[in-house]
């Protein structure tokens, strides 16, 4: 087990991507998912006129001084963090152009992370082979669209699967943060992707999530670490939910 509150083998984080953020009733969202805990919403809200807010406003485009940032062999780069690589609105020559800077640093590990449940299918034969593909994925239940209006997590795990099931070689990573009430059976279906790594945290800014009782979220990290890496991020016992 690593213990870290962040991903600890992540030691860059690269966003080539900017725009995005759409200006809807006095509020800036980072994505259509609209996650009610998304921090960099929180970041951007808090600083709308500075520098990320000018980064991230207007259409989706390649943030050209990106392309010209240094990046070592020995990096294990974290890319767009700030907002998600796999919604769909984002031009697929975009996505193009960052598949093409990542697969000329085939020595640099690349760890892409989505919680749209169609992007690997969509580019499963572009993913360059020195990159690591991730998903988030909070729980195995249904999620209340008043939390978010990503895909159902389900399929998102169920994408990865589909993936590692053509290409089994695949470094599969799975994020389960923030962590919400799950099934006795998460650990078991978390398996079928065969992850290289697993991430478990609670939500870092007092949301009110529907979360699990902090024993019960012991017990999946000792299930999971039969089988993969796990990186435990925040460990509390839960709040009081708000959210349905």
């Amino acid at each position: 087990m690593k213990v870290s509150r962040m991903f600890p083998f992540i030691t860059k984080t690269w966003s080539p991507i900017a725009g995005g953020f759409n200006i809807e009733d006095d509020k800036i969202y980072a994505c259509p998912y609209r996650c009610s805990y998304c921090w960099a919403n929180l970041l951007i809200n808090k600083f709308p006129k500075g520098n990320l807010g000018k980064k991230y406003s207007g259409p989706y485009r390649i943030h050209n001084p990106a392309l010209k940032e240094w990046i070592s062999p020995d990096d294990f780069v974290f890319v767009q963090c700030m907002s998600d690589i796999g919604v769909p609105q984002i031009p697929t020559k975009i996505i193009t152009e960052v598949f093409d800077f990542i697969r000329k640093r085939p020595e640099t590990q690349f760890l892409l992370l989505t919680k749209s449940d169609t992007f690997y299918g969509e580019y499963m034969h572009e993913i360059p082979d020195n990159c690591v593909c991730g998903i988030t994925m909070e729980t195995d239940h249904p999620i209340s669209d008043k939390i978010t209006k990503a895909p159902n997590s389900q399929k998102r795990l169920d994408s990865l699967v589909w993936l590692k099931s053509y290409y089994p070689t695949l470094k599969a990573f799975i994020c389960i943060e923030p962590i919400m009430d799950f099934s006795e059976n998460f650990s078991e279906k978390i398996k079928k992707a065969e992850p290289w790594g697993v991430a478990v945290g609670y939500d870092n800014y007092n949301m009110g999530l529907p979360e699990p009782e902090l024993s019960k979220t012991m017990d999946l990290i000792s299930e999971l670490d039969k089988y993969t890496l796990v990186f435990v991020k925040t460990l509390r016992e839960r709040l009081r939910s708000k959210n349905g």
